[in-house]
């Protein structure tokens, strides 16, 4: 197989986009997809940030070192900070917060304001199948992805099923967290005197 976007022998294959690559376009992907979450979250190169080790913090580094060279500053940290962090999460993570807190019939909104507060999330669009893979281009075994309980199930036919409904969640709940952002700052200006 070639891949789609050099030409060069394919070393992965996307079956849910039918698409194959080789190592330096699939790194390439990853890399254009993080540009886009980071356009989207106002986070600031020139800022100094703290970056919580989680499963998936190896890819951001490898990532945004790639982006940003040697101007980013960031300090590794195993415990979460009060803000100006950098949260590497991944798909499934992100959408079975949101489809807990909905089975468990807490406050959604709850999870929104996690995820777009203060801090900045990153890897929200990424599978953890990309991850994994990515992983072995890199030569890092990240590990295996935690279970989320009753919520699997929810991942596991989304993925066999529908995979672009794990995308489509993802991008509904950014939404969400948009119009509760409006709504919290309508409800602000109505409020002072």
């Amino acid at each position: 197989m070639k891949c789609f976007s050099c030409g060069r022998k394919a070393v992965i294959c996307l079956d849910y986009i039918d698409r194959c690559y080789c190592r330096d376009c699939f790194l390439e992907l990853l890399e254009q997809r993080l540009k886009k979450e980071l356009r989207r979250t106002g986070f600031d190169s020139e800022k100094e940030y703290y970056m919580l080790e989680t499963p998936t913090s190896w890819l951001a580094e490898f990532l945004l070192k790639k982006i940003f060279k040697d101007r980013l500053r960031i300090k590794k940290t195993k415990r979460m900070k009060n803000k100006d962090m950098i949260i590497p999460i991944y798909l499934e993570k992100y959408v079975s917060d949101f489809l807990g807190a909905m089975l468990e019939q807490e406050d959604p909104a709850r999870i929104i304001e996690k995820y777009h507060g203060e801090n900045i999330y990153i890897l929200k669009h990424f599978l953890w199948g990309e991850i994994s893979l990515a992983g072995k281009l890199l030569g890092i075994n990240p590990g295996k992805r935690e279970s989320y309980g009753e919520v699997d199930i929810l991942l596991e036919v989304f993925r066999d099923a529908h995979w672009n409904a794990l995308f489509g969640a993802a991008n509904s709940i950014e939404k969400l967290a948009g119009m509760i952002k409006l709504l919290r700052e309508k409800r602000r200006k109505r409020v002072k005197p």
